[in-house]
């Protein structure tokens, strides 16, 4: 199939049975967890500016970046961190945010406006989803402040993000999409 057969939000899917659900932890401490495949497109610099902010402020704040390592270890660094924070560039998620989401961890991501548009419009998300904390590179201290002052909700955010793992990205719900693409080719 060379061209686009249905419309997606994504064409990732993840064994939701494997990254069991996890809260987030309970720490004085916030653990941000990025792991940056490409840092300037992912705008890891901002992020790393904004936690050293907070530090000269202050706050009790981790950030833990790793890259160029397998992946049971990301999986591991996820479900001891509070937040995922995925990238603030180019204004969609794709695994790394699917796989914290799966896990029950709140994720930290920029998406744009007209994605989310042309995305509800047809029907693909519902108006709360994703239930991801949208955030710009300008944003990133205000966002992290903002979950700083509010981790009572941190676990209801993983918590929806889970449920909308299963919703668009566990294998099951992919395996649809891709049967009904399958039966519109063999019935052509």
């Amino acid at each position: 199939m060379y061209y686009w057969d249905k419309l997606l939000i994504s064409h990732f899917c993840i064994d939701t049975d494997k990254p069991k659900e996890m809260h987030c932890n309970k720490t004085k401490t916030l653990k941000v967890f990025h792991a940056p495949n490409h840092p300037y497109i992912k705008g890891t610099n901002f992020l790393q500016s904004a936690v050293e902010r907070f530090k000269s402020e202050g706050y009790s704040i981790d950030l833990i970046i790793l890259q160029k390592v397998p992946n049971h270890v990301i999986m591991e660094a996820i479900s001891e961190s509070d937040i995922v924070a995925d990238q603030f560039v180019i204004g969609w998620y794709a695994m790394f945010a699917i796989e914290g989401m799966a896990m029950g961890k709140p994720v930290l991501c920029y998406l744009r406006e007209d994605l989310l548009e042309l995305y509800r419009n047809v029907g693909l998300l519902d108006k709360d989803e994703p239930p991801i904390i949208n955030c710009r590179i300008n944003q990133i201290y205000d966002k992290l402040k903002w979950i700083m002052e509010n981790r009572e909700i941190l676990d209801e955010i993983g918590e929806k993000g889970r449920k909308y793992v299963l919703k668009h990205h566990s294998i099951e719900s992919m395996s649809k999409i891709f049967r009904d693409c399958i039966r519109s080719v063999l019935s052509a």
